[in-house]
């Protein structure tokens, strides 16, 4: 149960991210791609039986789809993202990927059982999510006051 709710969690962060940048920029923008804003709204194109265009939604590989929401959300920031991809953190989150899989789509009853070793590690990857997130926006929130105080000290508006 914790994997599931961790990767729910993991879900409503990403689409919370991606969200912010849609009703930032609702219309199309020249920060983000036709492609891009895509994939923010997870929207899917197909045809269906009468060669009609239908919108259905995307199913996105959670991984890519954190990464890709962090990095469209931060584009307008004034900071440098820092994802953290080769920090312990991250690995422990590629691994209770698979764990939550395995636990998800079992093919043997074995599949079922979480080790508290692979337990420790979603416990990582949830303070690595949280963390990166966190800290990313943070320091954006930070560099703007500070770009506001000294607009304010050299008395502009």
């Amino acid at each position: 149960a914790a994997f599931r709710a961790f990767f729910a969690a993991v879900e409503g962060v990403t689409r919370a991210l991606k969200h912010q940048v849609t009703l930032r920029f609702p219309q199309e923008s020249d920060s983000y791609s036709d492609a891009e804003m895509t994939l923010l709204r997870e929207d899917n194109y197909c045809l269906n039986d009468r060669g009609e265009a239908k919108t259905r939604q995307a199913v996105l590989p959670p991984k890519s789809n954190f990464i890709f929401a962090l990095k469209m959300f931060m584009r307008e920031m004034p900071i440098q993202l820092e994802l953290g991809l080769k920090t312990e953190g991250w690995q422990a989150f590629n691994e209770s990927l698979k764990v939550r899989h395995r636990v998800t789509h079992p093919t043997k009853p074995s599949d079922i059982e979480v080790a508290d070793k692979e337990f420790e590690k979603v416990c990582t990857a949830r303070h690595y999510i949280l963390g990166t997130v966190t800290r990313n926006i943070a320091k954006a929130l930070l560099e703007y006051r500070h770009r506001e105080y000294l607009r304010w000290d050299k008395g502009l508006p």
